[in-house]
C-alpha cells in the first residue's frame, strides 16, 4: 500500500517510522542535521542493541562535515549497532524500518522539516510480496537502496557482541565494538580545521632545534598503531609543553607545562662522566631549567647512565641532586 503525504503528515509519519522500528532503520539522505524531535525519538532506541541502524549521506566532497554535522556524527556513533556510509553522488532520500518506508523529497535536515514544501510516499511492506518475491514498489525500492548502501563507502561500523549462556540456547549482550572508524580522516582530510601560532605552542623557543631544512619542536605524539589519528591527539613539545586536541574539530582541550617540567628541579644536557661510586658529573652542561653552573654533580641510582649525550631530569634528594629520568628519545 502506498500513500502520498506532505507537510505535517510527512513529519509525523517519519517520527512514527523511527518510533515503531524494532530491528532495522535505514536513513538515507544527502544532508543530515537532526531535528530535535527526531533526535528525541532516536534517543529512546539508544540501548536497543538489536536495532541495526544504517545511515548514508552524500555530497560536499571537499568538506563532508557540511553534509553530516559533527554533533550528529558523534550522536550516531554512540549507538550500539550502526553503520555509517558516504556516497558522493547521493541525491535520493529514503527512510525505512522493517515494516514501512518513505520515499521523499525531504532531507533529514531540521530546516527542511520546518520550512520547506516537501512531499513523500509512505509505503507499507507487503508480507506476501516478501515471501513470494513479487515485484512491487516496496520490494523494488528496498532492493534499490540496498544496492546504494553496498556501493557507498563504509566509514564507521559498530557491532554488538554476545556470549552464549544456558547451554548455548540464549545469548547475552556483552557490549559493542567499533570494527571500522575512518571518520576523522574521512571528514577532515585536506581541510584546515584549526590554526595555532607556533610561538603560542612552543613557549620556550630556545628549546627548539633548527637545521637547514627542519624545525624540531615535537618530542612525543600519540598516533594509533596504524598511523591514523586518534579522537584526541596528544603531543609534547621539546619545550616541555603538553597539549590535547580534539582531532575532529581541532579544538584545544588542554595545554600546559609537562609533568617533567613541573617535577624536575634542574633539566640539563651533556655527557655524564663517572665520579666515584654511583656519582657522575656533567661538565659545562646545557641547562634547560634551573641555575646555570659549570658542572653538575649528581647521583644516579634510579636511571641508567651512559657516556653519550643525553638530557636528564634532576630532583633534589637529601640536599643533593639525583638524576631521575632520561628525557626524550632523541639526541638533544
Amino acid at each position: 500500500m502506498a500513500k502520498f503525504i506532505t507537510g505535517n503528515e510527512l513529519n509525523s509519519e517519519l517520527e512514527k517510522l523511527l518510533e515503531t522500528a524494532e530491528s532495522q532503520i535505514f536513513l538515507i539522505s544527502p544532508y543530515i542535521k537532526l531535528h530535535d524531535r527526531l533526535k528525541s525519538v532516536l534517543l529512546a532506541k539508544k540501548e536497543n542493541y538489536n536495532l541495526e541502524i544504517v545511515l548514508v549521506f552524500g555530497k560536499n566532497e571537499e568538506d563532508k562535515s557540511k553534509s553530516l554535522k559533527s554533533n550528529d556524527l558523534e550522536f550516531f556513533k554512540e549507538f550500539p549497532n550502526i553503520e555509517i556510509h558516504y556516497e558522493k553522488r547521493l541525491h535520493a532520500k529514503y527512510y525505512a524500518n522493517e515494516k514501512n518506508s518513505i520515499l521523499t523529497s525531504m532531507n533529514l535536515y531540521s530546516f527542511s522539516q520546518d520550512n520547506n514544501i516537501e512531499f513523500g510516499v509512505l509505503i507499507e511492506y507487503s508480507f506476501k510480496n516478501k515471501i513470494l518475491g513479487n515485484s512491487s514498489l516496496d520490494i523494488n525500492a528496498f532492493n534499490y537502496f540496498v544496492r546504494v548502501i553496498e556501493q557507498a563507502d563504509l566509514i564507521y561500523k559498530k557491532t554488538p557482541q554476545f556470549e552464549s549462556s544456558t547451554l548455548g540456547l540464549t545469548k547475552k549482550y556483552k557490549g559493542s565494538i567499533v570494527e571500522i572508524d575512518n571518520t576523522n580522516s574521512f571528514f577532515k582530510e585536506g581541510k584546515k580545521i584549526a590554526t595555532y601560532r607556533f610561538k603560542d605552542l612552543v613557549v620556550r623557543p630556545k628549546l627548539v632545534r633548527e637545521s637547514t631544512s627542519h624545525i624540531r619542536w615535537v618530542a612525543k605524539i600519540n598516533p594509533n598503531s596504524d598511523g591514523s589519528l586518534p579522537d584526541v591527539l596528544e603531543l609534547e613539545t621539546t619545550s616541555f609543553r603538553q597539549y590535547r586536541f580534539e582531532t575532529l574539530t581541532g579544538k584545544m582541550l588542554s595545554g600546559g607545562d609537562s609533568p617533567a617540567w613541573n617535577r624536575c628541579r634542574v633539566i640539563a644536557s651533556g655527557i655524564p662522566q663517572p665520579k666515584g661510586s654511583l656519582e657522575y658529573v656533567l661538565q659545562n652542561p646545557d641547562v634547560v631549567k634551573g641555575e646555570a653552573k659549570s658542572e653538575i654533580v649528581f647521583s644516579a641510582s634510579d636511571v641508567p647512565i651512559s657516556s653519550s649525550y643525553q638530557l636528564l631530569c634532576f630532583e633534589e634528594r637529601d640536599g643533593k641532586l639525583a638524576a631521575t629520568e632520561r628525557l626524550f628519545p632523541f639526541v638533544w
